[in-house]
């Protein structure tokens, strides 16, 4: 991850361990492959450090006599909330009790000393890929000035549902039937094959690729099925695994597994993990939906749902050039509600707006796929229909003029009112790429004739483009 004012690195990793000699080792490891990476001996030291250089990861050693870690990861929390890097414990107690000590802490993941080196960094630049993603996604929020879905974040999410991937089995209900006793989120079991056959349907937050007991390994064909399908792509996925399959679990987290578990189906342990997969496909969603918004709504007219008028020119200048390069002729129209100020007067600007949207809608059924319409002013529309003559043009323009006007406004006091529309046509031949706001100016130009000619009628300015 590049930031601007920090050379070329791969991102910055703050190592927090009381130990000197270990910091200088994981210092080595990880500044051989790219990472900028600072040091930190107490908690008070690395909070202070995160908060001055944003660290990328955290990775602290976990020694649950003094608390270190634990202390860490509660100020990173407190501190920065949802924002807080996330933290990667190195754990140097061999019991299981340590490793869901270090998740009820609020650790990313818990990984047991000696730790290969190759799983070590692949979990590193998992870390790190969703962090960035993370940051990227903030950012665009940010620049909107609208923080609701960062408080969104902080919120509880809602039940997850989670699909259990494991051999059918009577070892399988009895995980389920136990696992929904330790969790809130629905939980159900998914036979391998049917999660493959189901992944183009949307539904589930959480994949669990989960090894029986007898059987084989979970299958990454399943993994990267999973993370490359629409569907699913953004679902939170968790392999279970056996301490002794390394090699698998360090290829899993670089074919985009949010976590693995090497201590196979622990339960307990899992539920702690399902939480936090949770919390963060919640808030990952909450930041993808703002952003979505946030562009829908740059091209969006917001009164009537149609596309605006700065989508309009742009859409209108594509056009023009896919025109040039097939010779295909394409139409323009400008579009105009006649005395519209009349209605605005007579009943009211929420009379105006309910009339606007009513014709939106009119003109939108009346459409055919693949044409432009936008609302370029306050009743002027542009429409543009790529690969038509000017014969079916023109018979289209007079049918919109028949929608507009064929029936009544019906308004909320209960009155009704009728309108028109006046529409100015102009044709783009092919034969060369045309500026839309020319295109534009020869549609206007045969729009104020109709306007002059009596209103409520299609006018075609037949002059060369």
């Amino acid at each position: 991850m590049f930031r601007s004012g920090r050379s070329a690195v791969v991102g910055r990793i703050l190592v927090v361990d009381k130990v000197s000699v270990n910091r200088i080792v994981l210092r080595v490891k990880l500044s051989a492959t790219g990472f900028d990476v600072l040091q930190s001996a107490s908690t008070e030291a690395a909070v202070n450090l995160a908060r001055q250089s944003c660290p990328d990861v955290i990775v602290a050693s976990c020694d649950f006599q003094d608390q270190t870690a634990v202390q860490l990861c509660q100020r990173l929390r407190s501190e920065f909330g949802s924002m807080a890097p996330p933290v990667l414990m190195l754990c140097s107690d061999a019991c299981d009790m340590a490793v869901l000590q270090g998740l009820q802490a609020g650790a990313t993941d818990v990984l047991r000393r000696p730790v290969s080196d190759k799983l070590l960094l692949a979990r590193v630049r998992n870390l790190m890929r969703r962090e960035t993603r993370r940051r990227d996604l903030q950012a665009r929020v940010a620049e909107s000035g609208d923080m609701f879905a960062t408080v969104a974040q902080e919120m509880e999410p809602p039940r997850a549902r989670v699909g259990l991937v494991a051999p059918p089995g009577t070892s399988g209900r009895r995980n389920i039937k136990c696992l929904r006793r330790k969790t809130r989120h629905e939980i159900e079991l998914l036979a391998p094959a049917t999660t493959l056959r189901r992944a183009d349907q949307p539904g589930h937050d959480i994949f669990v690729l989960a090894k029986d007991q007898e059987g084989p390994e979970p299958d990454l064909d399943a993994l990267t099925e999973l993370r490359s399908t629409p569907s699913t792509r953004h679902a939170a996925i968790v392999l279970v695994l056996g301490p002794h399959q390394i090699d698998l679990a360090h290829r899993a987290l670089d074919l985009g597994a949010d976590d693995v578990m090497l201590n196979g189906l622990d339960l307990d342990e899992l539920a702690l993990r399902l939480e936090r997969q949770a919390k963060g496909k919640w808030a990952a969603d909450c930041l993808r939906r703002h952003v979505g918004d946030s562009l829908r709504a740059a091209v969006t007219d917001p009164l009537t749902g149609l596309h605006n008028r700065r989508y309009g020119l742009n859409k209108l200048a594509a056009m023009s050039d896919h025109s040039a390069q097939t010779g295909r002729p394409f139409a323009v129209m400008i579009a105009d509600l006649d005395h519209f100020k009349a209605v605005n007067d007579g009943h009211g600007h929420a009379a105006g707006d309910a009339v606007l949207k009513e014709v939106a809608c009119r003109l939108t059924k009346a459409m055919a796929p693949g044409s432009l319409l936008a609302r370029i002013g306050g009743e002027e529309f542009l429409i543009a229909m790529p690969d038509t003559q000017m014969a079916d043009a023109e018979t289209l323009a007079k049918e919109l003029c028949a929608a507009i006007s064929g029936r009544p406004y019906r308004l909320q006091n209960g009155s009704a009112l009728r309108s028109t529309m006046s529409i100015g046509l102009a044709l783009c031949d092919g034969q060369g790429y045309t500026q839309p706001m020319d295109l534009i100016a020869k549609a206007d130009r045969a729009l104020y004739a109709a306007k002059t000619h009596g209103r409520n009628q299609v006018t075609v300015n037949r002059s060369a483009a």
